[in-house]
């Protein structure tokens, strides 16, 4: 504000302020204080300053006070404490010590206490560190209870993993988090935490043979529905073949609000008692209503039960199939497949999908698709095989429907718009390729057909060799998107990018015996999105060290995704860990009362910009809240559909100018005040326009009116 012109005297004087804190306020403040607060000053840590309670808690005398801490507090200062110390002063990095011991005497006798202690860099007026503020507060009663809470969590640990009885515990959302002994010992294996979700059994069955999916086991229920249901016998099988019947537990863990934080399932094995009963009407229930043939056989290979499916596959009644050798299903020429099958059952394996032949009582053959599993008593003690058949005639058929395909199959290949070829063997022979492969690579069909792909094409041998060879094993195919090669055409060896995938060629037995190769060179589009993304980074380093305040919200809810150091540091003051990635107006919610959110979201709807000059602007930074007068430009972000997806901001402070101005405003408000107070007739001559700004005294001296414009 302008002070009043020297022809103006004013007889107020503002008032003294008593509300300022002299030193000696200061000093007592400091002294009496209930936070213990010190400060050591220089790398040898001179105690600067100390007050009363930090004095108490360190066991210090009064006198300490410009003595090193070294010689005041001689064991302290050997400790971490010192350590610490030095390595806040030396880095200038803040450090917290929670629930840090030390003993003290209290009323007569050494009582364990607890601190948190807080160091901060101390700073003089140039910013360079000098020392060391220590604060520190007591939290001896909750330290007390983090110990008893660990002791209780320990005791419980214990008592799970002592426990004879299987147990294992699980969080709210149903993952195992703790297991004992005896659960490894039933279900078989090593409990996954945070895999295994709500039961660690491979497979469970209720009384009656039903299927207990994971989600619906007691566990599982228990922690959804907050009830612990109502004990039920299951059957769970290991992967290993082991069959046990158990009584499951489930008991609720509930945290301070009354709120389900998880469960603990005792199990109860009752297998000796329940195996031979339960497990068998559960099983043949599963047996009989399946669709797939399911027989069992010992180790002779005697045929133990049959199922319905089974009698609908082979024809066999179950009376004439039962006590029979169960190659009596075989054709003369697999009859050596049994006893390979016996051996690998005796070893305990599993075998898989195996594909084979095998006769009807009508002496019709037919294609089946065998799973074969061993058979283990209560003990582990591999006593037979379970055999689940299922019928794959019509899979033959169109097998060989699709053979006879391959001619046409060929056809289409050479006719594609898109790079194929077919690579055979370990080699990778090339066998077919169309032209559009042969453009890419820029061979002929004789240099390509015939020879090996690393002999026609040495420089991709090292980027694709792993791949093939790696198809070849396991007949998984490979799909690569963007793929980079080194590629030698047109003279020169360029770097390309394709998109491809390695099919393997498995011919009707199922064996690998190549890799069908369907390529699409995307050279041109990989690049342009190379540059398009080069382009955005360079767009971001031009906006981040632009001179000009700027940011970019993005989605309809402001995310702020950049914002350069101009405007973190003048306008929002603020560091950018504290808005990068938060919603503006979770940053900045003194926003929402003013104009700006609904300006933005105008922006967002219409895609159209809107500027404006010297707005009025209210900011909390760091320092707190602070006026602004800023021109700003909000700009629409379009996406390639046409759509907003972001706004572009860029701000210009003009808070000083405008200041200044108002200033100029105001003062000469003033002098037209005090010119007409006191009658004075005064003028100004704008020289541009040739205008005069005169007061109404001035028109009445030359006889004009006092409205009149002289």
């Amino acid at each position: 504000m302008q002070q009043p012109p020297d022809n103006i005297s004013s007889s107020h004087k503002p008032a003294p302020d008593n509300t300022a804190l002299s030193p000696e306020d200061i000093t007592r403040l400091f002294a009496q204080s209930p936070v213990a607060i010190g400060l050591l000053k220089g790398p040898d840590m001179i105690i600067s300053a100390i007050n009363n309670a930090m004095l108490t808690i360190l066991g210090i005398p009064a006198d300490a006070v410009g003595k090193k801490l070294a010689d005041a507090f001689p064991s302290l200062a050997s400790e971490s404490f010192a350590e610490i110390v030095r390595s806040v002063y030396q880095t200038d990095i803040a450090y917290s010590d929670y629930e840090y011991q030390l003993n003290q005497q209290r009323n007569g006798s050494v009582y364990e206490a607890y601190y948190t202690f807080s160091y901060n860099p101390y700073h003089d007026q140039g910013g360079q560190t000098t020392g060391v503020i220590i604060t520190a507060v007591e939290v001896t009663p909750r330290a007390v209870l983090n110990q008893r809470v660990a002791e209780s969590e320990a005791q419980y640990r214990r008592l799970i993993e002592n426990s004879p009885v299987a147990m294992y515990a699980c969080n709210r959302d149903g993952y195992v988090t703790q297991f004992n002994k005896a659960a490894v010992q039933l279900f078989g294996r090593e409990l996954r935490p945070g895999t295994d979700r709500w039961t660690p059994a491979w497979k469970m069955a209720g009384e009656t043979g039903e299927y207990i999916a994971p989600e619906n086991s007691p566990m599982a229920i228990a922690l959804k529905t907050g009830k612990i249901p109502e004990e039920r016998e299951i059957t769970l099988q290991n992967a290993d073949g082991t069959l046990r019947v158990i009584l499951d537990h489930p008991q609720l863990f509930l945290n301070e609000e009354g709120k389900i934080s998880g469960g603990l399932n005792a199990i109860i094995d009752i297998t000796e008692r329940k195996i031979s009963e339960k497990n068998a009407a559960s099983l043949a229930a599963i047996i009989h209503s399946t669709d797939d043939a399911i027989i069992s056989k010992n180790l002779d290979g005697i045929i133990m039960s049959w199922n319905p499916a089974a009698v609908r596959l082979f024809g066999y009644r179950e009376e004439e199939a039962i006590g029979t050798p169960v190659t009596r299903l075989f054709p003369a020429d697999r009859m050596d497949e049994e006893p390979h099958i016996i051996d690998r059952i005796k070893r305990g394996e599993r075998i898989e999908h195996f594909e084979t032949v095998r006769i009807r009582k009508s002496g019709e053959p037919i294609d089946i698709s065998l799973t074969i599993s061993p058979i283990k008593d209560a003990s582990g003690r591999i006593i037979g095989a379970s055999k689940i058949a299922r019928e794959i005639t019509a899979q033959k058929v169109l097998f060989k429907a699709l053979q006879e395909s391959e001619q046409k199959f060929r056809e289409l290949v050479m006719q594609a718009p898109v790079g194929i070829t077919i690579l055979k063997g370990p080699d990778m022979i090339a066998e077919l390729a169309n032209d559009t492969y042969l453009q890419i690579v820029d061979r002929t069909r004789e240099q390509f057909i015939g020879k090996s792909l690393y002999e026609s094409l040495p420089e991709v041998r090292s980027a694709v060799e792993p791949l093939l060879t790696g198809i070849l094993h396991t007949g998984i195919p490979y799909y690569g998107n963007e793929f980079k090669v080194n590629l030698k055409r047109h003279g020169r060896v360029d770097t390309t990018y394709f998109n491809f995938v390695y099919q393997p060629l498995k011919e009707l037995d199922g064996k690998i015996t190549g890799i069908i190769v369907v390529a699409n060179e995307v050279t041109e589009q990989v690049e342009a999105k190379h540059y398009v993304t080069e382009s955005a980074k360079e767009f971001r380093r031009m906006v981040m060290e632009s001179p000009i305040a700027m940011t970019i919200f993005r989605g309809p809810d402001f995310v702020i995704e950049v914002a350069n150091t101009v405007l973190l540091k003048n306008i929002w003051r603020l560091s950018e860990e504290e808005v990068m990635g938060r919603k503006a107006l979770e940053v900045f919610p003194e926003l929402i009362d003013q104009k700006y959110p609904e300006l933005l979201r105008q922006v967002m709807t219409t895609g159209q910009a809107h500027r404006e000059n010297e707005s009025v602007a209210f900011v909390h930074g760091a320092d707190g809240m602070k006026k602004f007068y800023l021109d700003y430009e909000y700009a629409p972000l379009f996406e390639p559909d046409g759509s907003v997806s972001g706004i572009m901001i860029t701000v210009n402070d003009v808070t000083e100018k405008v200041e200044a101005r108002h200033k100029v405003e105001d003062a000469e408000a003033r002098l037209r005040l005090a010119a007409e107070g006191t009658g004075l007739a005064t003028w100004d001559l704008n020289l541009v326009t040739k205008e005069i700004i005169h007061t109404p005294r001035l028109a009445e001296i030359f006889g004009f009116d006092r409205a009149e414009q002289v």
